[in-house]
Protein backbone atom coordinates (compact mmCIF):
# COMPACT_ATOMS: atom_id res chain seq x y z
CA UNK A 1 0.00 0.00 0.00
CA UNK A 2 2.73 2.45 0.96
CA UNK A 3 4.69 1.51 -2.15
CA UNK A 4 1.70 2.32 -4.36
CA UNK A 5 1.21 5.66 -2.64
CA UNK A 6 4.88 6.53 -2.94
CA UNK A 7 4.88 5.51 -6.60
CA UNK A 8 1.77 7.64 -7.27
CA UNK A 9 3.26 10.68 -5.56
CA UNK A 10 6.57 10.33 -7.41
CA UNK A 11 4.72 9.86 -10.71
CA UNK A 12 2.58 12.98 -10.22
CA UNK A 13 5.58 15.08 -9.19
CA UNK A 14 7.55 13.80 -12.20
CA UNK A 15 4.77 14.70 -14.61
CA UNK A 16 4.37 18.18 -13.14
CA UNK A 17 8.11 18.83 -13.19
CA UNK A 18 8.50 17.64 -16.76
CA UNK A 19 5.71 19.89 -17.99
CA UNK A 20 7.16 22.85 -16.09
CA UNK A 21 10.68 22.22 -17.37
CA UNK A 22 9.49 21.90 -20.96
CA UNK A 23 7.75 25.27 -20.67
CA UNK A 24 10.91 26.85 -19.26
CA UNK A 25 13.26 25.23 -21.80
CA UNK A 26 11.73 26.86 -24.86
CA UNK A 27 14.19 29.25 -26.45
CA UNK A 28 13.62 32.26 -28.65
CA UNK A 29 12.30 31.87 -32.19
CA UNK A 30 14.36 32.35 -35.35
CA UNK A 31 13.67 35.18 -37.80
CA UNK A 32 15.30 35.25 -41.25
CA UNK A 33 16.21 38.24 -43.44
CA UNK A 34 17.39 38.07 -47.07
CA UNK A 35 18.24 41.58 -48.37
CA UNK A 36 18.50 40.29 -51.97
CA UNK A 37 14.86 39.17 -51.93
CA UNK A 38 12.80 41.70 -53.85
CA UNK A 39 9.22 40.49 -53.56
CA UNK A 40 6.97 37.69 -52.43
CA UNK A 41 5.51 36.40 -49.22
CA UNK A 42 7.35 37.52 -46.08
CA UNK A 43 6.79 35.81 -42.76
CA UNK A 44 10.32 35.63 -41.36
CA UNK A 45 10.84 31.93 -42.01
CA UNK A 46 13.83 30.58 -43.90
CA UNK A 47 11.57 29.87 -46.89
CA UNK A 48 9.96 33.34 -46.85
CA UNK A 49 12.43 35.73 -45.18
CA UNK A 50 11.92 39.45 -44.72
CA UNK A 51 13.80 41.59 -47.24
CA UNK A 52 15.06 44.26 -44.81
CA UNK A 53 16.84 43.96 -41.50
CA UNK A 54 14.54 46.59 -40.03
CA UNK A 55 11.46 44.40 -40.71
CA UNK A 56 13.15 41.38 -39.18
CA UNK A 57 14.21 43.29 -36.07
CA UNK A 58 10.73 44.77 -35.63
CA UNK A 59 9.13 41.34 -35.83
CA UNK A 60 11.74 39.83 -33.46
CA UNK A 61 11.10 42.60 -30.92
CA UNK A 62 7.36 41.92 -31.05
CA UNK A 63 7.81 38.31 -29.91
CA UNK A 64 7.50 37.67 -26.15
CA UNK A 65 10.95 36.02 -25.91
CA UNK A 66 12.62 38.05 -28.66
CA UNK A 67 14.27 36.09 -31.48
CA UNK A 68 17.52 35.08 -33.12
CA UNK A 69 17.95 37.18 -36.27
CA UNK A 70 19.59 35.38 -39.22
CA UNK A 71 20.70 37.63 -42.11
CA UNK A 72 21.70 36.14 -45.47
CA UNK A 73 25.09 37.13 -46.94
CA UNK A 74 25.59 37.97 -50.61
CA UNK A 75 27.19 34.55 -51.18
CA UNK A 76 24.01 32.80 -50.00
CA UNK A 77 25.21 31.73 -46.55
CA UNK A 78 23.58 32.82 -43.31
CA UNK A 79 25.45 34.99 -40.81
CA UNK A 80 25.69 33.89 -37.21
CA UNK A 81 22.39 34.66 -35.51
CA UNK A 82 22.11 37.83 -33.47
CA UNK A 83 19.71 37.79 -30.53
CA UNK A 84 17.14 40.61 -30.62
CA UNK A 85 15.47 41.11 -27.21
CA UNK A 86 11.75 41.88 -26.91
CA UNK A 87 10.60 45.47 -26.53
CA UNK A 88 8.65 44.71 -23.36
CA UNK A 89 10.84 43.61 -20.46
CA UNK A 90 10.21 40.37 -18.61
CA UNK A 91 10.06 38.17 -21.71
CA UNK A 92 12.53 35.60 -20.41
CA UNK A 93 11.50 32.31 -18.82
CA UNK A 94 8.15 31.35 -17.39
CA UNK A 95 6.08 34.18 -15.91
CA UNK A 96 5.91 33.99 -12.12
CA UNK A 97 2.11 33.56 -11.95
CA UNK A 98 2.34 30.52 -14.22
CA UNK A 99 5.11 28.99 -12.09
CA UNK A 100 3.15 29.65 -8.90
CA UNK A 101 0.12 27.99 -10.49
CA UNK A 102 2.15 24.86 -11.28
CA UNK A 103 3.42 24.70 -7.72
CA UNK A 104 -0.08 25.14 -6.28
CA UNK A 105 -1.43 22.41 -8.55
CA UNK A 106 1.36 20.06 -7.46
CA UNK A 107 0.65 20.72 -3.77
CA UNK A 108 -3.10 20.29 -4.30
CA UNK A 109 -2.58 17.01 -6.16
CA UNK A 110 -0.33 15.60 -3.46
CA UNK A 111 -2.80 16.76 -0.80
CA UNK A 112 -5.71 15.04 -2.55
CA UNK A 113 -3.74 11.81 -2.93
CA UNK A 114 -2.82 11.81 0.77
CA UNK A 115 -6.39 12.70 1.82
CA UNK A 116 -7.75 9.82 -0.27
CA UNK A 117 -5.25 7.46 1.27
CA UNK A 118 -6.18 8.59 4.80
CA UNK A 119 -9.94 8.25 4.11
CA UNK A 120 -9.41 4.77 2.73
CA UNK A 121 -7.32 3.77 5.74
CA UNK A 122 -9.91 5.19 8.15
CA UNK A 123 -12.73 3.36 6.33
CA UNK A 124 -10.86 0.07 6.70
CA UNK A 125 -10.40 0.70 10.43
CA UNK A 126 -14.12 1.41 10.88
CA UNK A 127 -15.15 -1.63 8.83
CA UNK A 128 -12.75 -4.02 10.56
Amino acid sequence: MKKQLLFSVVLVIGILLSSTLSAVAQGPDDVYVDPSRAEGNEDGTEEHPYNTTREGEAYAQSLPDGANLHVKNEDGTWRSPQYVPPVASGGQGVPLPQLVLYILLAVLTIGLILAGWLFRRRARQLAG
